[in-house]
């Protein structure tokens, strides 16, 4: 059942995703050529790339945001992947790998929150945002607002809480056999929804990424 829910739930928001980066374009006008895909794939891959206009500071922010990002990429290819695809548990050098990766996401994903916690907080655009929605001014209101980048920075913040307090709690014996099955199920669901939250934050990032440029 976890792994059909997984697959599915991944497809839609891979889809929903696809949708609103063509019936929200960032630009004016979407090229489709060959000359302009790879243009947009040399865009994206500089995304990666410490800027030389970044402070010190910044640059430091923006590479443990990198490693943090890596570290979940890893979690979820030795997490999820022998599940949905070769349906096994998590065992064997997979699980070692899976949890020296762990700790080193954990620690960056606080200090990652830590950095862009000010760059993150709401603002009165984003209250704007919400009266727009309420008086049914749409225009242009998918395309416009930083508020998703947002949601999903601090969703994610917090889901990175039962995700790894889940696991921690049953190395140590406190719960009952009933307790750590609840345990484990808590945390595969809760980082189920992390990926997926994961997902739209980096979309949202890269469509501000692309404003900006």
């Amino acid at each position: 059942m976890f792994a059909i829910i997984s697959i599915w739930s991944i497809v839609i928001v891979l889809g929903l995703v696809v949708v609103h980066w063509f019936a929200c374009p960032v630009g004016d006008k979407r090229d489709l050529s060959f000359g302009g895909l790879v243009r947009f794939k040399v865009h994206v891959l500089t995304m990666f790339f410490l800027g030389q206009k970044l402070s010190l500071v910044g640059k430091l922010k923006k590479l443990v945001y990198m490693v943090t990002l890596l570290c979940f990429l890893i979690l979820f290819l030795t997490g999820f992947v022998p599940r949905l695809i070769c349906g096994v548990p998590l065992s064997g050098y997979t699980l070692m790998i899976h949890a020296t990766f762990a700790p080193v996401f954990a620690v960056c994903a606080m200090i990652a929150i830590v950095g862009y916690a000010q760059q993150c907080r709401f603002t009165r655009e984003e209250l704007d945002w919400v009266v727009r929605l309420t008086t049914c001014k749409w225009k242009g209101l998918l395309c416009n607002s930083a508020l998703g980048g947002k949601l999903t920075f601090w969703l994610g913040a917090i889901l990175i809480l039962p995700v790894a307090l889940s696991m921690i709690s049953s190395m140590y014996p406190i719960f009952g056999t009933h307790g750590q099955e609840i345990l484990f199920e808590l945390h595969r669901y809760c980082a189920l929804v992390l990926v997926l939250v994961a997902i739209c934050h980096v979309y949202l990032v890269m469509r501000a990424k692309f404003k900006v440029d």
